[in-house]
């Protein structure tokens, strides 16, 4: 190659790379910038070795910070901020949701769920409930996850002034011992004809009312 000023390079120099010594000149700069291995160009390199010893260097890298992340979040759960545990998770998880903490992560979504049911707040119990349930749908508290997920959802449907009666027979189902979800099915169950049977005896008591007023007033 000719350098400016006419000077000839000091080796010939190819103008067209293939991708894999593309590759090759990729790795020689990781392993300088990264592992801190110069490697002289006249020397071979075994490209798929260096391959992993950089990608191992790298994953070496996330899973330190991965850690660290993990650690702020479990801290903050010990402190009693489920809220502020469970955003962090959000977070987490939205950069990689194949962490390898998702059991335990799950754990802390299960606690942050329970204590939103206890102050009523159902919308966010069952997304907090469908969230530990889909990190780990075969751990020990798979079942409450997934109870509590259509218990919730069924309580918020009630309070939009809607049926949640087939959301809390799915609950009970899952969860034979959900006795609070087994007696909102039954609950949700009754009013329908128990209404009905109401609306119709009191009608029928103002018409026999309003009968015997016309039969007092033909008497006089």
């Amino acid at each position: 190659m000719v350098m400016p000023g006419g000077k000839l390079a000091e080796k010939a120099t190819p103008m067209w790379l293939t991708y894999r010594e593309l590759a090759e000149e990729k790795l020689r700069k990781a392993s300088a910038e990264l592992l801190g291995e110069e490697l002289p160009d006249n020397e071979d390199v075994d490209v798929e070795a260096l391959s992993r010893r950089v990608f191992a260097h790298l994953d070496g890298i996330r899973a330190k910070r991965e850690a660290e992340q993990w650690s702020q979040a479990k801290a903050l759960a010990t402190a009693g901020d489920l809220a502020g545990a469970a955003a962090r998770m959000d977070q987490l998880l939205a950069i990689n949701p194949d962490r390898s903490e998702r059991a335990q992560m799950a754990e802390l979504y299960l606690s942050h769920a329970r204590a939103l049911q206890k102050q009523d707040k159902w919308d966010k119990a069952a997304a907090a409930f469908s969230k530990a349930y889909g990190l780990d749908p075969r751990g020990g508290g798979s079942k409450e996850a997934e109870a509590g997920r259509d218990f919730a959802l069924g309580k918020a449907m009630e309070a939009d002034g809607k049926d949640g009666t087939g959301l809390f027979r799915r609950a009970a189902v899952t969860r034979p011992d959900f006795e609070e979800a087994a007696e909102a099915a039954a609950d949700g169950a009754r009013p329908r004809w128990m209404l009905y049977a109401a609306t119709l005896a009191g009608l029928a008591a103002i018409a026999l009312a309003a009968l015997g007023v016309a039969r007092r007033r033909r008497a006089a």
